[in-house]
């Protein structure tokens, strides 16, 4: 089992290598559009934060910087061929701005093979198109206030910002969505309005749930509640005096037949 892992690695390593990744990878556009490459790392088994980063293939194994795991600088290092199936691969191919990660070596032969890349661009890009079609979902102040109320209650500590209310209530595709910029003025726009009136807090670039957030929630449903009270009230008196010009519509009919 080990040998087959052995020859599978090497192999991947192989593919990977034919376009190695430079130092310093572009990830932002424009420059990352033009990005095709691979860059390899061996992880351990035992405790995955540690990894060879793979610089290039010898005779007799593969070498690259090692990091341990806890922070500091790696150190050059190398595996041997008999030994790559005892840890776990990891592939990243930064593809014209996209990052396609594979962790097993033998799928990522088979990706190579039948150009795989390319096919999973074409098909994000096209649920993209698909999901620009649609309208960003935009939540309004006290919705927006109830759903940061619902998720502090599930993290004490629940700090949210515009960016990542985009991405919750829209997921990731709203960033590239026509109309991303005017929907995440939109969400500053409450946050601030929320600080403003003492239900948020802004800590760091972060917004943040205060006391008085769940008071003014429970104010407003109050209010709500009045409002929809009103309005059946309103509703009860409409259909009364419809009933009662009805009745009288009525009697007056009867009389007028009788006289």
């Amino acid at each position: 089992m080990i040998g087959f892992r052995n020859f599978t690695y090497c192999w991947a390593i192989k593919l990977g290598r034919r376009r190695p990744a430079p130092n310093t990878i572009p990830l932002s556009p424009p420059r990352s559009l033009a990005n095709n490459f691979h860059q390899t790392q061996l992880h351990e088994a035992e405790d995955p934060e540690r990894y060879l980063l793979i610089d290039h293939l010898t005779e007799h194994g593969v070498e690259g910087i090692f990091f341990n795991g806890v922070g500091e600088s790696g150190y050059p290092s190398s595996i041997s061929y008999s030994q790559l199936g005892y840890f776990k691969f990891d592939n990243r191919h930064y593809l014209y701005g996209y990052e396609l990660r594979t962790q097993s070596a033998p799928l990522f032969i088979l990706q190579r093979l039948i150009g795989f890349a390319r096919i999973a661009i074409w098909q994000d890009k096209a649920a993209q198109f698909l999901f620009n079609r649609r309208q960003l979902v935009r939540r309004e102040r006290i919705e927006l206030l109830r759903f940061i109320i619902d998720n502090t209650l599930k993290d004490n500590d629940y700090r949210t910002s515009a960016p990542f209310l985009m991405h919750a209530i829209n997921s990731r595709r709203s960033f590239s969505h026509p109309n991303s910029g005017q929907t995440m003025n939109h969400y500053r726009w409450l946050l601030d309005a929320l600080v403003a009136s003492g239900h948020l807090s802004l800590e760091n670039h972060a917004y943040r749930l205060t006391p008085n957030g769940i008071n003014g929630l429970a104010e407003y449903e109050l209010e709500e509640r009045r409002y929809n009270e009103v309005l059946r009230q309103q509703k009860l008196v409409g259909r009364l005096t419809i009933a009662l010009v009805v009745v009288g519509a009525v009697q007056a009919w009867v009389i007028w037949m009788a006289g």
